[in-house]
């Protein structure tokens, strides 16, 4: 785990069995298959990427992963995973491996969406905390703009006029 993790990412923490919901991958193997077809490694991983993993190439350097990056990551690896080990492997295998369905609503399924929630969760709080801005691409908006887009819809021959839905609110 990371150095002073202690306490934080809880929820990212290798889950209890009754967490799990009974889910525990294949795991009576030794070796690759008993690794990577179980739920520990990708709850590691999650954690790995929310708390140690630092961008290192680009103009973010030295900083954490956004929620997308992280989740696109979790999900490229659990991806290789199925691609590899599905195959050639038993129907406990293919059970778990359930998990990447979206739509699927297997034990599995349940378990890797609240490792995504998880992730999700622990990352928005440390944007949070940090005092970060929640989606950087978009400009924000501001009052001398809005009233502009109001007054526009509230202009004759618009369903909105002055007094409308919120036209009061911002004009009046």
């Amino acid at each position: 785990m990371a150095e002073g993790a202690e306490g934080r990412g809880a929820h990212l923490q290798r889950l209890p069995e009754a967490r799990r919901g009974g889910v525990r991958g294949h795991g009576t193997n030794a070796g690759e298959l008993g690794i990577f077809c179980g739920c520990e490694i990708y709850e590691r991983f999650a954690f790995f990427l929310v708390y140690t993993y630092k961008i290192s190439a680009n103009r973010n350097t030295g900083s954490f992963l956004a929620e997308a990056s992280a989740l696109n990551h979790l999900g490229a690896v659990m991806q290789l995973a199925r691609a590899k080990f599905e195959v050639q492997g038993s129907a406990d295998i293919k059970l778990f491996f359930t998990c990447v369905d979206p739509n699927s609503k297997s034990k599995a399924a349940m378990w890797f969406k609240g490792v995504k929630y998880g992730l999700r969760r622990a990352i928005s709080q440390r944007a949070m905390k940090d005092g970060d801005d929640a989606d950087q691409s978009a400009t924000p908006i501001h009052l001398n703009l809005l009233k502009q887009i109001v007054a526009a819809y509230a202009r004759p021959g618009r369903p909105m006029r002055r007094g409308g839905f919120f036209g009061s609110w911002v004009c009046g």
